[in-house]
């Protein structure tokens, strides 16, 4: 600095130390768990985040930042993040399990051109999906299930139809949810391979199929390779029979190149099993 002055050259504008942007970043966080829609407080905070944090070479894109979500129960929107994460102009999205359409709307939100498959095997619900949206030609509804091979299969309706699947809910989930979880009807629906429905990459999988998540994952084949984002149920317990957990979803997405970004919304049961969340998986071909 000295050399600068004594030459008559112009000061050096002091640079403040990584202790100070820290304390930056803390003190926006407070005024965000306050505040969480202040633009200015999220937009220095994303500032002061890549001044800190800068973006790695090459072409993978970064991931994203969410202001004030980090550390000890970190609390982050699966669907900001897909927000942030996606950021083509007409994303390719399938919903697995839209059930009565509220997950559609919320993408519809977030991605007002993309086209959306979605599948739903209840047949009077894929009906109501197709009314409340009659008006969005950018979506496909299909009355089917996803499954790892096409063709038809047993489908346990329960008395709460959002908890229905291929798979019968176990003893365990019998014993937590009760009477909500009896089988009302078993009717064969129709499966659908992914592989065999779309000709083009998909870039949100969003599944919600009650145990089947894998069984859809596998309908991808070779062609998983193409998923940008996966955001998937998991189970930490067996809900149903014979389901896949956590750990074996968690295999199977590794195995095919992607890497757990987040967790989301996880469940307990009062005695205190860890038993349910959403999980949110980048594919390592377009995020560094």
């Amino acid at each position: 600095m000295c050399r600068f002055a004594c030459e008559g050259g112009p000061a050096p504008t002091p640079v403040p130390s990584s202790e100070l942007l820290q304390a930056a970043l803390a003190t926006f966080a407070r005024v965000l768990e306050v505040e969480p829609r202040n633009a200015v407080a999220r937009q220095s905070w994303k500032a002061l985040f890549q001044a800190l944090h800068p973006a790695p070479a090459g072409d993978a894109r970064p991931l994203p930042i969410a202001p004030g979500a980090w550390g000890r129960m970190a609390r982050r929107d699966p669907y900001d993040d897909l927000r942030d994460l996606v950021s083509i102009e007409r994303p390719t999205i399938v919903d697995g399990g839209a059930n009565r359409g509220d997950t559609v709307a919320r993408l519809r939100a977030l991605f007002p051109d993309a086209p959306i498959h979605a599948f739903e095997p209840i047949e009077e619900l894929a009906r109501a999906i197709r009314t409340r949206f009659a008006d969005d030609r950018a979506l496909v509804v299909h009355a089917a299930a996803l499954a790892a091979e096409s063709g038809a299969a047993t489908f346990h309706r329960l008395q709460a139809d959002v908890t229905s699947s291929l798979l019968t809910p176990s003893a365990l989930k019998r014993r937590y949810h009760g009477e909500r979880v009896d089988v009302a009807a078993s009717d064969e629906v129709l499966t659908l391979a992914l592989a065999d429905v779309l000709d083009r990459p998909i870039d949100v999988l969003k599944l919600d199929l009650q145990g089947a998540e894998l069984a859809a994952l596998r309908g991808l084949r070779e062609r998983i390779a193409d998923v940008r984002v996966v955001l998937t149920e998991v189970e930490f317990a067996p809900l149903y029979d014979g389901q896949p957990l956590f750990g074996d979803l968690d295999v199977h997405l590794r195995g095919a190149g992607f890497r757990l970004f987040h967790l989301y919304d996880v469940w307990s049961h009062p005695d205190g099993q860890i038993t349910s969340g959403d999980a949110l998986y980048v594919n390592g071909r377009f995020f560094s």
